[in-house]
């Protein structure tokens, strides 16, 4: 199972350092999507990030930056679909200069991700889980639900919302081939490197999720 990582919208303290330390620790694909970030800006968080995992980076806007950083993708969100002749134009100049460039898209319902007409390399679903720290699934979805769109549609679906590191397991028996992380790493308040190589062992099949055991004291009368 692949593991991506949204970014924060809004900038954090030593975010491109951590963000080095996932890569160096198993992050298979960053989605880069800072909305408030100019093109000027957009550049300069790249530049922050070692040029040998900028092949590993899918951009949400400023797409032609793809091209001039050798990114792995962009991502086309639902203003994108909606504008489908515009869009196919975008992708035609794009694999022309950059024929190994990989598009996905995130979808809110089952009905979108399953009617998705373009080859996607992976849709991100959302939102799966109730919440982090939460260990049930969302409102959104059932389980037989996902398992259904897994098994049948032709493009990979990344779970999306509420992922943390006693979901992984879970994750990959309803048939989601990758998790994408966010408030579980960027909202834990304990050490961010050590919880995100905690997820990326279980996810790439080094090691499995054991429930912690709580232990409520007990007072004795003597």
């Amino acid at each position: 199972m692949k593991v991506a990582l949204l970014t924060t919208n809004n900038r954090i303290k030593s975010e491109t350092e951590l963000i080095e330390q996932f890569f160096m620790h198993g992050l298979d694909v960053l989605h880069l999507k800072k909305k408030k970030f100019s093109r000027k800006k957009t550049e300069e968080y790249l530049k922050l990030i070692p040029k040998r995992y900028h092949s590993k980076i899918i951009l949400h806007s400023h797409h032609k930056l793809a091209v001039k950083y050798k990114t792995l993708g962009i991502h086309l969100g639902r203003s994108d679909r909606k504008r489908s002749f515009r869009t196919s134009l975008k992708i035609f100049w794009f694999k022309l200069f950059h024929p190994k460039l990989q598009f996905t898209t995130s979808c809110h319902s089952l009905h979108s991700a399953s009617s998705a007409k373009r080859k996607y390399h992976h849709i991100m679903l959302s939102p799966i889980f109730d919440g982090f720290l939460k260990k049930t699934y969302s409102p959104a979805f059932s389980q037989r639900q996902l398992i259904s769109i897994n098994e049948k549609t032709k493009n990979s679906i990344y779970a999306l919302g509420g992922v943390d590191v006693s979901h992984i397991q879970l994750a990959k028996k309803d048939g989601f081939k990758g998790v994408v992380l966010y408030s579980s790493i960027w909202e834990n308040e304990s050490d961010k490197v050590v919880a995100f190589r905690e997820i990326v062992d279980i996810a790439h099949g080094n090691k499995k999720y054991v429930t912690p055991i709580k232990i409520t004291p007990v007072k004795i009368k003597l």
